[in-house]
């Protein structure tokens, strides 16, 4: 959610360009993670579509796009999907070269946008509208799936907790605050996390960190349950760094992990300790649908704050990702998986 390059150049996503062939390479690593509802995924279409959100101004020529895939081709960096030359997908070697560059410029670009939404009143209007809570989310996350992680999360007054990828922190605080254990949030873009303890500065049980998800310097066994939302489509190897993530918790802990990719159950039951599944995917569908309402009902707050670019990103999400989602294509999870006894949360197979 929310990564599109705003309208009305108040915000670029890549304040300083990359190369040509890496902001190809970064195309494709955002066609994956975010469907298009009119470009089917790796084709020429959703990688200029992409190209154009992530770096401004008209998307490349036919002529100039077929230019540069044929130069990562030659490379070894996207190779054709299939008999289709006109579909691409990213080689091991081109999503190598691409993942950390991808990776710091996409976290400096959402602390930018959702340092000007937490400050946005008509956001917190808009949250209470489509989710039913403001807690400062920049997901899909509503007041029923935030219930459902504070109990599938188990922690209480004594116990230590770690929120991954956690932005500014509005959930991060909502959660010290409903369990009373003490938090950490840890997230890349520092910027967040300058807002984060600015916004905390009266919560004792909430600390933050910096810090790459992808290898993370926290203590082993160190935490009774570990988090992370709408965070695993942004992961370049989920199954490794979810398995280092398990690390992290003392024993009998729970991982708990909300987002639209789906785990394979197989690395989770080669560990032992119990698997769960609860699917929010009705849900999800209910929660675009609510967000496009909120959008065309909060058009004028939007504005009346300057925000009107805020505005047209939210409609614009919505518009995108409701045909999916009714068509099936976009699904969410959550997953909570614990090394012994039964999670007091219900389950259902994705």
């Amino acid at each position: 959610m929310l990564m599109a390059r705003l309208p009305g150049n108040k915000f670029d996503l890549m304040a300083t360009l990359p190369s040509h062939p890496i902001r190809w390479l970064m195309a494709a690593r955002a066609a994956e993670h975010h469907p298009d509802v009119v470009a089917p995924l790796g084709s020429e279409a959703a990688l200029a579509r992409r190209y154009g959100e992530l770096f401004g101004g008209e998307t490349p020529t036919p002529e100039a796009r077929a230019e540069g895939l044929a130069e990562l081709a030659a490379a070894g960096w996207l190779a054709s999907e299939g008999a289709d030359p006109r579909r691409w997908r990213l080689t091991p070697a081109g999503r190598e070269k691409v993942v950390g560059p991808y990776r710091r410029h996409l976290a400096e670009g959402f602390s930018a946008v959702q340092q000007r939404f937490a400050a946005s009143a008509a956001y917190g209007a808009f949250c209470r509208r489509a989710f039913g809570c403001a807690v400062g989310q920049f997901s899909l996350l509503d007041a029923v799936q935030l219930e459902t992680l504070v109990t599938a999360t188990g922690v209480g007054p004594g116990d230590r907790a770690v929120d991954l990828g956690c932005g500014t922190g509005g959930v991060t605080r909502e959660l010290a605050r409903r369990t009373e254990a003490s938090w950490l949030g840890v997230d890349l873009a520092t910027a967040s996390l300058e807002g984060a303890r600015r916004d905390g500065a009266g919560l004792k049980n909430v600390a933050w960190q910096a810090g790459d998800l992808h290898a993370l310097d926290l203590p082993r066994a160190a935490f009774d349950a570990v988090l992370s939302i709408d965070v695993l489509p942004f992961l370049d190897h989920p199954t490794q760094v979810v398995g280092h993530w398990r690390t992290l918790l003392k024993p009998g802990g729970r991982l708990v992990l909300l987002g639209g990719v789906a785990l394979r159950r197989e690395d989770f039951h080669k560990v032992g300790g119990t698997f769960r599944v609860v699917d929010f995917s009705r849900l999800e569908v209910t929660l675009w649908r609510r967000q496009k309402q909120a959008a065309a009902e909060l058009r004028q707050a939007f504005e009346d704050e300057g925000n009107g670019d805020l505005h047209a990103l939210l409609a614009g999400e919505a518009e995108r990702c409701l045909p999916l989602a009714e068509a099936g294509r976009l699904r969410r999870f959550l997953y909570l998986w614990t090394g012994a006894g039964e999670p007091a949360v219900g389950s259902a197979s994705p």
